[in-house]
């Protein structure tokens, strides 16, 4: 599905309140339009994020954040149905919320496993090095805790 220029400044409007306040031109993407957009996006406090994914589920569009520049981003958009294939259709928010409620917990006994590859993986970089991998493995170690005294 073609995603019309007319569209896509209705999405754009909505997003940022208006076309006046949008940050640049909007630029034909594929079958799609993109939008260059300056400074970072959140779920809250800028809620942009939110509002972003939000919008895209209520109209059937598929939003893409990609790297745009220098504290750029580039927020590309494209015309979805709600049925099809994987690269055709778009959920609604409904649904989308009830996938990502399917996403695996953790379970009794993560922790020594985690706890374990940790053990592993200190093994190979040194017990004082910090690693992104590392504190990776720590917070989920934190969220399995979590997990494992909530089921107690």
């Amino acid at each position: 599905m073609k995603l019309d220029k007319e569209e896509a400044v209705a999405f754009f409007r909505e997003f940022y309140g208006g076309e006046h306040h949008f940050p640049s031109e909007l630029k034909p993407y594929g079958e799609g339009w993109s939008m260059s957009h300056f400074g970072s996006m959140a779920t809250f406090d800028d809620n942009r994020l939110t509002r972003l994914v939000i919008l895209a589920h209520k109209h059937c569009i598929r939003a893409q954040i990609a790297q745009g520049g220098p504290n750029r981003l580039r927020i590309a958009i494209w015309k979805r149905k709600r049925e099809g294939s994987l690269c055709e259709r778009h959920p609604t928010m409904e649904q989308a919320i009830h996938k990502a409620g399917d996403l695996p917990a953790f379970r009794e006994g993560d922790v020594r496993c985690l706890k374990a590859l940790r053990g592993i993986l200190q093994a190979s970089i040194g017990p004082d090095t910090y690693s992104e991998e590392l504190d990776c493995i720590n917070r989920m170690i934190e969220a399995a805790a979590l997990m494992e005294a909530a089921q107690r």
